[in-house]
C-alpha cells in the first residue's frame, strides 16, 4: 500500500528501456522483460502500469493484441537518454478497467 494513499500500488513493468533513473522514480519493486513475457506476467494481475519505449512499442501492442490482454494509454513523454545520447519516447499503459 502507498504510504501517502494507504492505497493499493499496482505492479508496475517497462520494456525497452531499462535506465536506473525509473527504478528510482518508480520503486525496487519494478520488473524489466521483454514484451511477450511481460504481457503473459501482466495478463495474470488485476491491476498494472507498464512503461513501454518506442522502440518496443510495436512488439508490446502486438503481443498484447494476440493475448487478448486490454489496455488504455494514459500519456507519453518524449526525453533525452543521456546515458545513450539519442531521444526516446514512453508511453503509459494501464489495464482498461484500472484508474487514470
Amino acid at each position: 500500500a502507498s504510504v501517502l494513499t494507504g492505497q493499493a500500488v499496482p505492479a508496475t513493468a517497462a520494456t525497452g528501456y531499462r535506465e536506473p533513473s525509473l527504478v528510482f522514480a518508480l520503486g525496487t519493486k519494478l520488473r524489466f522483460d521483454e514484451p511477450g513475457p511481460l504481457v503473459a506476467h501482466l495478463k495474470s494481475l488485476r491491476d498494472w502500469r507498464v512503461v513501454v519505449a518506442d522502440d518496443k512499442l510495436a512488439a508490446f501492442e502486438k503481443a498484447a493484441d494476440a493475448a487478448g490482454l486490454g489496455r488504455v494509454g494514459t500519456g507519453a513523454v518524449r526525453r533525452f537518454n543521456y546515458s545513450k545520447g539519442k531521444w526516446v519516447t514512453l508511453t503509459v499503459f494501464r489495464p482498461p478497467f484500472g484508474k487514470p
